[in-house]
């Protein structure tokens, strides 16, 4: 893959300025065959991020693009239905001719992490230290095992491989804000330093949010999230899971807005009903309503 020349739709894909990658693919170099077929690749992902079912690609396509629709098939899949996916990812991984696509690779993986496989989807990005987005998977995989340790030699490797790349300042970010203490500064930094050099984008907002969360700055936090919650909205995109969450933590630390918090809990579980922070909270009122029943039932 040519980096330098695919920078620009690299930038805009991994910040999350999806309908940016469309403009910056069409200015690439149509007569460069491999630099356009990672521009539609790029373009294909980018798709799925805005509407899913919006992506068509025929059976014939590259495994580039089959892959990031086999993404596609599992997002707008019922639960039950996206068993047929995981079944389709083992055969082609198993497969050597198609098991060596990094898409594919890094596709699967990011189903695997959805589907809570986190040992999985390590094993298909922990195989390459000049891949800075496998690196990058790996960051957010050590960093959800709680093993900051793992995830710092990973961003290690991406500074040796590029100190001045998006993903690199965005990794270096995330661990900075798990870090914590005196990091959340550098963190801080790093962010404001591509909002400068890109504009605001909804990851870096919501990063942001959770640095002044961990400073304890919950006004600002929350005002990242209202920011992030307008460009989104102005981009044509859905309101992030994150962004949501973000705004009810910051919140209930402000003590104040109740009925938004209301409000904002009913769009969470209205867009994400699978996400894991509403079945964490279904299992605690289950929970909470079996001992209460059992306490009264005492009395």
């Amino acid at each position: 893959m040519d980096s330098d020349a695919l920078r620009s739709v690299r930038n805009a894909f991994y910040l999350a300025l999806y309908q940016n990658v469309q403009k910056e693919v069409a200015q690439l170099d149509q007569n460069n065959q491999t630099v356009r077929g990672w521009g539609d690749v790029y373009a294909a992902r980018a798709q799925v991020c805005l509407n899913p079912a919006a992506l068509q690609a025929s059976e014939s396509a590259a495994t580039p693009i089959q892959a990031v629709k086999q993404l596609t098939t599992y997002l707008t899949a019922a639960p039950d239905n996206r068993e047929l996916v995981l079944d389709t990812l083992k055969e082609w991984l198993s497969t050597p001719e198609l098991a060596s696509d990094v898409t594919l690779q890094l596709v699967a993986a990011h189903i695997y992490m959805l589907e809570g496989m986190n040992k999985e989807a390590l094993k298909l990005v922990s195989n390459d230290a000049e891949n800075l987005e496998k690196l990058a998977v790996c960051v957010a995989i050590y960093l959800r095992m709680d093993r900051v340790d793992l995830a710092s030699k990973s961003v290690k490797c991406m500074h040796d491989v590029d100190d001045d790349d998006t993903l690199t300042q965005l990794c270096a970010a995330w661990l900075a804000i798990r870090t914590g203490g005196d990091r959340l500064n550098e963190a801080a930094f790093l962010l404001q330093e591509l909002i400068e050099k890109f504009g605001p984008s909804v990851p870096v907002l919501n990063a942001l949010a959770v640095c002044s969360l961990h400073q304890r700055q919950y006004a600002q936090a929350f005002q990242h999230t209202k920011s992030a919650r307008e460009l989104a909205i102005k981009s044509g995109q859905k309101v992030s899971a994150e962004t949501l969450l973000n705004s009810i933590v910051a919140l209930q630390h402000l003590r104040r807005g109740v009925d938004i918090i209301e409000k904002i809990t009913l769009e969470l579980r209205k867009n994400y009903p699978d996400h894991p922070w509403i079945q964490q909270q279904a299992d605690m009122e289950e929970k909470f309503d079996k001992y209460a029943t059992t306490f009264k039932n005492k009395q």
